[in-house]
């Protein structure tokens, strides 16, 4: 199944180990090649300094996409 941005950044990204409750992804990266390299996670909030930097979940790391969820195999 085929998935638009807008679609993934609606889907709650879960980690399938711990079962931690990691964000909603708010962007993609993709290389020179065209391949999805990771899905980056928005932390939220305010920070201080600058340290807003995205979570980067590595698109091999993603173990399924359902209807409502990500569910990944990685621990951040």
């Amino acid at each position: 199944m085929n998935y638009t941005l807008s679609e993934l950044r609606k889907k709650e990204v879960i980690d399938v180990i711990n079962g931690d409750r990691l964000g909603f992804p708010c962007d993609v990266v993709i290389d020179a090649c065209g391949s999805v390299r990771c899905v980056q996670l928005s932390r939220g909030g305010f920070h201080l300094f600058g340290g807003n930097d995205p979570k980067e979940i590595p698109w091999k790391h993603i173990e399924r996409i359902t209807e409502e969820t990500i569910w990944v195999k990685s621990r951040l």
